[in-house]
């Protein structure tokens, strides 16, 4: 739903306590948002708009970031407040931007004017290192400039100018991965340089373990040194040792496991699942990993295999649970047209067990290929099409998380593996 075309809302933030450092929130709004949701770190404080008013309480030791989202719209901002001061906003349909007024106008002026996120160009890519380092620095440079011009109080200086730099170093990392997946005939691996200016921004800093853009950073620059050395451990083991603030470490190692077990099932899974009861505090960040953890289990080599409803190029209508009595080769896939081809293990299996109790099912997601199956089943054989009837439940109960993804399924209906790579190993069971 979108905003109506002049949405207007007049906040005000007073201290009803200092001794408490409980915040006023009041205002109204003409339009057709329902409510307001202050979003601070893990906190979520609603307030609901009756007859185009609302208000309510936020606690606020100190100054700090906060995310304003109005629903249903859904639009947001980023907002500046500190007890004892007030704000008033008036927000527009965008792309018209809100207007401040109160004592912390000039903060949220200032704010609403920055860039959130850095888009990634083409033209950024081809820079070399040297190159990219320097005009972050001197970006960087401008934008404590203009900072320190604004005169916006020493509390809100000092913490932006980190955010600026974290945001920078954050695109610092996100340019380095797009490096990295680029074709070249060596592996790309960040330089000195590079390296030199990311290392400006410590993982571990306590005055910054709320603000969004200091923890989408520590993430990717984790996340970075999996993707360089692909070791769950090795990289969880310098995030135990490195980083001490423990609502970062909890951040980091949540979201680091739960990635690398949702994407590769247990492997390393009761290690990862010790790790996180060991060093984690948030039980509820540890229980999501547990469910994922779970539901990779009901995969595991000699489970049943759950059942998904498919439909051929004809419209015929079977069951996985029908096909028992062969072992079966499946590959989902989500690509579209002509673009999936076999990989070349699977076509040798194919010549090489032909005629042995397998088959080879190839999982579609996209009814409108009904006559692309067709022309594929006649040229393909002995692949057989088909089409996954609920593609939600199949995710679901698969654990899908990319494409193509492979199964190996014996002729009792179990798993030989729900997370095979293409390889001729996966055939050394299969007899005539």
């Amino acid at each position: 739903m979108k905003l109506c075309a002049a949405i207007t809302m007049s906040v005000i933030l007073l201290s009803s306590c200092l001794r408490s450092r409980e915040t006023q929130l009041s205002g109204r709004v003409t339009g057709r948002d329902s409510a307001i949701v202050l979003r601070l770190s893990d906190r979520h404080v609603r307030f609901r708009v009756t007859n185009n008013v609302f208000s309510g309480k936020i606690h606020l030791r100190e100054g700090a970031y906060v995310r304003a989202h109005f629903l249903p719209s859904y639009r947001g901002m980023l907002l500046f407040l500190t007890p004892g001061k007030h704000l008033e906003i008036t927000v527009n349909a965008p792309p018209t931007p809100p207007l401040f007024a109160g004592s912390l106008a000039a903060i949220n002026n200032y704010l609403s004017e920055q860039e959130d996120f850095l888009a990634l160009r083409p033209h950024v890519l081809r820079q070399d290192e040297e190159t990219f380092v320097e005009s972050m620095e001197e970006r960087l440079r401008v934008k404590n400039l203009l900072l320190e011009a604004k005169n916006l109080g020493s509390e809100f200086t000092t913490i932006e100018s980190e955010r600026i730099g974290y945001l920078a170093a954050e695109y610092a990392l996100r340019y380095a991965l797009a490096r990295s997946r680029l074709p070249a005939p060596e592996p790309y691996r960040p330089g000195a340089r590079l390296r030199d200016f990311i290392s400006r921004f410590p993982v571990d800093n306590e005055r910054m373990a709320d603000v969004d853009v200091f923890l989408q950073f520590v993430l990717a620059y984790y996340s970075f040194e999996m993707a360089l050395r692909d070791n769950i451990r090795e990289v969880t083991t310098e995030i135990v040792e490195q980083v001490k603030v423990q609502k970062i470490k909890d951040h980091l190692l949540s979201e680091l496991i739960y990635r690398h077990i949702y994407q590769r099932g247990i492997k390393d899974g009761e290690y990862l699942l010790s790790l996180c009861r060991q060093e984690m505090r948030d039980t509820a960040r540890i229980m999501k990993i547990e469910r994922v953890a779970e539901r990779w289990r009901k995969l595991s080599a000699g489970a049943t295999a759950p059942d998904v409803t498919l439909r051929d190029a004809n419209g015929n209508h079977s069951r996985l649970r029908e096909m028992r009595g062969h072992y079966l080769y499946v590959v989902a896939d989500h690509t579209r047209g002509m673009a999936w081809t076999e990989d070349s293990t699977s076509l040798r299996a194919i010549r090489e067990h032909a005629g042995k109790n397998i088959r080879f099912l190839h999982l579609i997601f996209d009814p409108s290929l009904t006559f692309t199956w067709k022309e594929r089943a006649r040229e393909n054989e002995p692949w057989e099409h088909f089409l996954v009837e609920n593609w939600r439940e199949f995710y679901d109960s698969y654990v899908i998380s990319s494409f193509p993804r492979y199964f190996f399924i014996d002729p009792r209906g179990r798993f030989v593996t729900a997370l095979a790579s293409p390889s001729e190993n996966l055939f050394m069971h299969v007899h005539p």
